[in-house]
């Protein structure tokens, strides 16, 4: 584990390029100071008053040395020359008021790096510049007729003051909500009516407008109103008073939600305990009929009792005085055997005594007793459930027919509540704050500004944001939901080839091989994006968007041949009456080609061998997955570049997925998509099928 000598610097020089990146025209103007061309193209101040200066604020500069496109970060000498700083020294696109692609800017520093990355003691301001040109080059060349015929400088320390990385609120319980939320699952809609319920439930409680932030990755951050996420109908007539229409609107919409959601829950109850509608008439009638039995069951009972009894009374007395006798007792406990076999001849009751036959008979009388009594309960409840379904919707309807709504079908109901009534109230909760801000100007400017306070924040791409990003938002909200899952091959960072030389820098990956482990591991969320850093070892807390209902089994078969035909081809020998309902997904054309090849020849060629990667087949019930890679080849892996990935190749499996390789691979510790595939298969080891080759 890195200690925080070594962590916290770099955070502190990814804060700053950070900011950096987020820098406006506004900032610029503020704290930029002109420099000729000559100065900037030398690398050399010439003012010495305002080289003093600066270098009381601190001795790293911000040079923007053309048109806003990028900036550039040096070490400030005290004689006003630059000097490099290797780990600082590649340039910084600003997301604001430029038109350059920042993916396209970034593959650039990617598959062209700069000339002193071998040679990182001998790099030069001037080599420093003219990278920064080419690059922008790279994406734009027309850039250059908008330059400008002077640089500026900016000091970083009044620009960007010191800001230590605050995280705390991932130690905190309760104070964040990771929702796993799939491609089209409805985040936005979800985001939107969280924050109008926020803005609703604070109108109706005359409090402050809620410090709401909805961050939508490359927005500018500002507080989620009302206003941005319904649609205000202007032309919709209110009364003088706002609260009270408010009011009595949100009234009729909780009453309306309430009598549906008692009518949905009693339906659902009843479905579930009579399977449907019409079951709970049939059983009805079933406990109608068995209560009669238990009934007369039950007197027939009572009159054998009846009878049992006053044989005990004509009992002659004689026969009672001598029962000490033996021989008149055992005629006496005979006629009581007899009674017993003629009406229970099942039930054995040789050597009983009078005691036990008196015993046996309350027994027999007691669970008739109670057999009636539970048939008769059981008769009450079904009664009581389509009672209280009767009352419950009869309750419903006459709600409906208190607001003129036509229909008796609860899923138009409820679409009625959820969307009419509630449309309704948030057009309310919209004239409610138009006229509460006309008095409280005040609040409305600190809502448009930047926010310093959040009571809540919704991250609804949380792949997308660095978690650099991640740690100043954390650092001033109370609570977060976080929305999104691991994508390593977004734009995670606030610039991948920053991150790379950073990580390097402060020794927290020694190679490429090193950054890319971590980079999947997220280990101390160093790198990687907001979802790694919130979902350090905690699973998703909610799913908005849910998956199939049906579960297919994983197992995998462990090898360490290359490619693992042989062993596939084994498999199917094996398993050949199972051939034909087989699909079979491959990582890589050429070895898709070569299975498909040898297939040819045996009984197997009919078996279709796709590549993971391709998002549309046909589903089959069992899929052979060969995902190709050992321990030895560094990460990330062809499936590692998106959940969708895993989740195409398990939603064209309908019964049986197994995969066939070098499971060593797969760490159910990781979050990345092979951590969530070896979740299925490495923790079910009762389940798989594991072979040494």
């Amino acid at each position: 584990m890195h200690d925080e000598a070594s962590l916290y610097p770099y955070w502190q020089c990814g804060l700053q390029q950070q900011m950096l990146q987020a820098l406006s025209a506004t900032q610029v103007q503020q704290y930029g100071r002109r420099i000729s061309r000559t100065e900037c193209e030398e690398g050399k101040l010439n003012q010495r008053d305002y080289v003093d200066a600066l270098l009381v604020s601190g001795n790293i500069i911000a040079v923007l040395p053309y048109n806003m496109c990028c900036v550039l970060l040096v070490n400030l000498q005290s004689d006003g020359t630059f000097t490099v700083l290797s780990h600082l020294a590649l340039p910084i696109f600003p997301r604001q008021g430029s038109e350059l692609d920042s993916e396209s800017l970034e593959n650039f520093m990617v598959i062209e790096p700069p000339m002193w990355t071998d040679s990182a003691a001998s790099i030069t301001w001037e080599q420093q510049l003219s990278y920064a040109a080419r690059v922008l080059d790279s994406v734009d060349p027309a850039w250059r007729d908008k330059i400008w015929d002077h640089a500026l400088v900016l000091p970083v320390a009044e620009l960007c003051p010191a800001v230590k990385m605050d995280i705390t609120l991932l130690q905190q319980n309760n104070k964040i909500t990771i929702i796993e939320a799939k491609r089209n699952s409805g985040k936005s809609t979800y985001a939107r009516r969280y924050v109008v319920d926020a803005w609703i439930d604070a109108a109706i409680r005359c409090i402050a407008a809620p410090k709401y932030v909805w961050y939508e990755y490359a927005q500018p951050l500002r507080y989620a109103t009302i206003f941005s996420c319904y649609a205000v109908n202007e032309s919709q007539q209110h009364s003088g008073d706002a609260h009270a229409d408010l009011m009595r609107l949100y009234n009729i919409y909780t009453q309306g939600k309430q009598t549906v959601k008692n009518w949905k829950d009693i339906a659902s109850k009843i479905k579930a305990k009579y399977a449907d509608k019409g079951g709970i008439y049939a059983r009805l009638n079933q406990l109608h009929s068995n209560v009669k039995d238990a009934r007369v069951q039950l007197r027939h009972l009572q009159v054998l009792h009846s009878i049992w009894l006053r044989q005990l009374e004509l009992l002659s007395k004689w026969n009672k005085v001598l029962d000490f006798i033996p021989w008149f007792q055992t005629r006496r406990l005979q006629r009581l055997h007899l009674f017993f076999k003629q009406n229970f001849p099942e039930q054995g009751t040789a050597n009983y005594s009078q005691i036990q036959f008196e015993q046996l008979f309350e027994e027999k009388l007691r669970r008739v007793e109670n057999s009636e009594r539970f048939v008769a309960d059981a008769l009450h409840q079904a009664e009581s459930d389509l009672q209280q379904e009767n009352l419950i919707r009869d309750k419903c309807l006459h709600w409906c027919l208190s607001q003129s709504i036509a229909t008796s079908n609860i899923d138009e109901i409820q679409v009625i509540v959820t969307e009419t009534l509630w449309q309704q109230v948030a057009a309310a909760a919209v004239n409610y704050w138009h006229e509460y801000f006309m008095t409280r100007s005040e609040e409305l400017h600190i809502l448009n500004n930047q926010p310093q306070a959040i009571d809540v924040l919704i991250v609804e791409h949380s792949e997308y944001v660095s978690p650099m990003q991640a740690a100043q938002l954390l650092a001033i909200s109370k609570r977060v939901i976080v929305m999104g899952n691991y994508n390593p091959m977004c734009v995670p960072r606030f610039a991948v080839q920053n991150d790379y030389e950073l990580t390097k820098h402060f020794g927290l990956a020694a190679c490429d091989a090193d950054f890319e482990d971590l980079q999947f591991d997220g280990k101390l969320a160093s790198l990687g994006n907001m979802w790694n850093l919130v979902s350090q070892g905690n699973e998703a807390d909610e799913v908005l968007q849910n998956c199939s209902t049906t579960e297919i089994s994983y197992s995998y078969v462990d090898t360490v041949e290359p490619g693992a035909i042989n062993t596939t081809l084994d498999w199917l020998r094996a398993n050949s009456e199972l051939a034909k309902h087989v699909a079979i997904y491959s990582c890589f054309s050429a070895h898709a080609t070569k299975l498909q090849a040898i297939l040819q020849s045996t009984q197997f060629a009919h078996i279709p061998v796709r590549l993971i990667q391709e998002p549309c087949f046909d589903k089959n019930a069992i899929s052979l997955f060969l995902p190709i890679y050992t321990l030895g080849d560094p990460g990330p892996y062809v499936f590692d570049r998106g959940s969708e990935i895993i989740d195409n190749l398990i939603a064209n499996t309908t019964q049986r997925l197994i995969v066939i390789g070098d499971m060593r691979i797969f760490k159910p510790e990781l979050h990345s998509a092979s951590g969530q595939l070896a979740k299925h298969l490495l923790l079910q080891e009762k389940e798989v099928d594991c072979v040494g080759v």
